[in-house]
């Protein structure tokens, strides 16, 4: 009788040791749209946002203000956390377009009134998924009518994602200063539409800037006289206008 209930006490103090170990403590994310998402958080921005991986190893991004709470819960290890709502609550992995900063290098070309190509970086805040607001600075090489025109384009930036998607359509709106190094100074403008490819793009668009040209027009008799030779000659004056230009630009994003 007392060697029964020694293996019985065994048998029960084994019933309880598997049974302990058999639960495990899973995140749980609840979301202010009502959707609950179990699994294991795998990055952890404070402010920002959460990665978190579930059990069929879908990634999951999270924004800050988009949760509600988040729970550390006790469940059966053989449990399998599933999506309690559609994947679209999801942010497709596109991270990048997340609050906070971002960048852009351009490349781009010229085609219009002046012929050329140029280099441009831009930098700012990503507001929320759509919109982002910032300032940049370029250097531009072309040819203005007959003379060249060297210049160091000064912007605010605005561009719109229309998708929080890998791949989305663009707007862009440059507007500033073109400080020229040889060429007039004045007013610079950007304008164009794209498409995102993660982190790259492609976008064309209208530039404007001030350019000028030797008006034949607008011109003086000028009488010099030297020891050698003396006669009139024609003074051409500078006359500006304001140039617009096709643009073609690449960019990489980050």
């Amino acid at each position: 009788m007392y060697i029964m209930k020694k293996v019985f006490l065994i048998a029960s103090m084994l019933v309880a040791s598997v049974s302990a170990f058999s639960q495990v403590f899973r995140e749980v994310v609840y979301l202010k749209n009502g959707s609950v998402v179990k699994g294991d958080i795998v990055e952890f921005q404070p402010d920002k946002l959460i990665k978190m991986e579930t059990a069929d190893g879908s990634l999951f991004v999270f924004e800050y203000n988009d949760i509600e709470k988040i729970t550390r819960e006790r469940e059966a290890c053989d449990y399998q956390p599933v999506y309690d709502e559609p994947r679209e609550v999801g942010y497709d992995n596109a991270s990048f377009l997340n609050r906070g900063y971002r960048g852009f290098v351009s490349v781009e070309s010229l085609l219009g009134d002046f012929i050329g190509c140029g280099i441009a970086t831009t930098h700012g805040k990503q507001v929320n998924e759509k919109f982002f607001v910032g300032g940049g600075v370029g250097m531009l090489i072309a040819e203005d009518w007959m003379e060249d025109h060297y210049s160091f384009p000064v912007y605010a930036a605005l561009r719109v994602d229309f998708l929080n998607k890998k791949i989305s359509p663009f707007m862009g709106l440059r507007t500033g200063i073109d400080f020229a190094a040889e060429g007039p100074s004045g007013f610079y403008g950007d304008f164009s539409f794209g498409c995102r490819f993660k982190r790259s793009s492609v976008s064309f668009g209208i530039n404007s800037m001030r350019g000028n040209y030797y008006d034949s027009d607008d011109r003086d008799w000028v009488y010099y006289d030297d020891h050698y030779v003396s006669g009139y000659y024609y003074d051409y004056s500078d006359s500006y206008y304001r140039a617009f230009n096709f643009v073609t630009r690449f960019s990489f994003e980050f």
